[in-house]
Formats: C-alpha cells, structure tokens, sequence
C-alpha cells in the first residue's frame, strides 16, 4: 500500500520525518533534518525519484531556497540527506500559498 511521509516534532528532542506504513498500520521516526527548523520559513516534503526523499527549505529572512535529498527510505536502512542544490533569489518565489501572502509572484 505504501507510506506517507510529514515532517513533525516530538518535545524536546525536535523536528524530523515521521512516517506511516498504511500496510501494516504502523507510525515510524525515519530520519531527523539536515539542517535546524525554521517555524517561519517554507518546508516542502516530496516523493523523489521512486523511494528517495526531497526536502525544499526556502529560508523567509534571506529567501534562499535549498533542496535536500535522501537514499533509499528503506526499513533498517539508516536515512542520509544529502543537499542537491541551493539558490539565492533577488525576487521572492512563491512555492506555497503561505509564503504568497500579499504577493503577486508565484509559480
């Protein structure tokens, strides 16, 4: 059936990737960020080349947008992010409706 993946936050510890194996109805920790989490800033988890991870983080002070990839997100396979590329941007993109707010720029 397959997994869903999101970004969440367990107390103290803080944020990483949480997943759910809709097959065996199971909730997993798979993998903590690569990079500190910014409340403010815009946060986009995708599928990525079959079972790889992607991460876009565009930064909301400085507009820079990296994107992170994972390997394989496997059962016992330790998870690693690896940043694929970077961009700092003059004009403000909006890659999200929240991030659009008072904007006429988007995608």
């Amino acid at each position: 059936m397959g997994n869903m993946y999101w970004i969440a936050k367990w107390n103290q510890a803080g944020y990483f990737i949480q997943s759910f194996n809709f097959s065996i109805e199971t909730f997993e920790p798979l993998a903590s960020l690569p990079f500190d989490y910014g409340a403010y800033d815009v946060h986009n988890l995708a599928a990525f080349r079959g079972n790889n991870l992607s991460l876009l983080v565009q930064n909301k002070e400085t507009e820079k947008m990296d994107v992170w990839v994972t390997n394989m997100a496997k059962k016992g396979v330790i998870i690693s992010w690896t940043k694929f590329f970077s961009l700092a941007f003059c004009l403000r993109l909006c890659i999200s409706s929240k991030s659009c707010s008072g904007s006429n720029i988007g995608l």
